[in-house]
């Protein structure tokens, strides 16, 4: 239905850390999915061109609800900070990163880059309204969505790797089909192991074994 592939996010986080051996954190309530070798990794998968979701504040909303949009901004941006350092202790790692999946027509890029604290002093406001506050450090740039308590960030896009992708037209039928050959494998370890079946002629009634004068088999 799309030339552009789907990859869940959870799957992405297990295939990172099975290929490089990492340890999976994406349970935790941090800013890093995985650990590899004193680095945190923050994992990403998305298609298109827009911001992405990076970190979320319900908890914290009174804490900046009610302030104007320049303070708010810069709230927002104290919290992201403090969860950032705090991965880092938790985990004693020496810095934090991204690593992105962005899925494309026919194609996956891999994009990493790190996952830099907010410039606070240098943060400016680009927009304000209702809804949502923009704002940039000098390096990134950030929208954060006021009634979700969402922080989303636009990623670079520089590709390390780019990865062509074949959409299958019926994947059901390879699922089948491994499925099928799957099945006589068994069927045939089942009938080099199984030759023969045993069947009780007997009941056991309070630990004695008993051979009932009829029954399906003793007629």
């Amino acid at each position: 239905e799309s030339d552009i592939p789907y990859l869940d996010s959870r799957v992405a986080e297990n295939l990172y850390c099975k290929a490089f051996d990492a340890i999976n954190k994406s349970r935790d309530d941090s800013s890093a999915d995985a650990v590899y070798n004193k680095i945190g990794i923050g994992i990403k998968t998305f298609a298109g061109k827009g911001a992405q979701k990076v970190a979320e504040f319900n908890k914290d909303v009174l804490t900046f609800n009610r302030l104007q949009p320049l303070e708010k901004a810069k709230r927002i941006a104290e919290l992201r900070n403090k969860r950032i350092e705090f991965t880092k202790r938790n985990y004693a790692i020496d810095e934090v990163k991204y690593h992105c999946i962005i899925r494309e027509n026919g194609k996956v890029l891999i994009c990493e880059e790190p996952m830099d604290l907010i410039d606070i002093e240098n943060l400016k406001l680009s927009k304000s309204t209702l809804k949502s506050l923009s704002f940039k450090d000098g390096k990134n740039e950030y929208n954060f969505n006021v009634s979700k308590s969402v922080l989303l960030k636009k990623f670079k896009r520089e590709a390390v790797a780019e990865i062509k992708i074949e959409i299958l037209e019926n994947p059901f039928d390879i699922l089948d089909k491994t499925l099928t050959e799957k099945k006589k494998e068994v069927l045939k370890t089942m009938e080099i192991e199984y030759r023969y079946v045993v069947l009780p002629l007997y009941a056991i009634k309070n630990n004695v074994k008993v051979v009932p004068e009829r029954s399906g088999l003793n007629q």
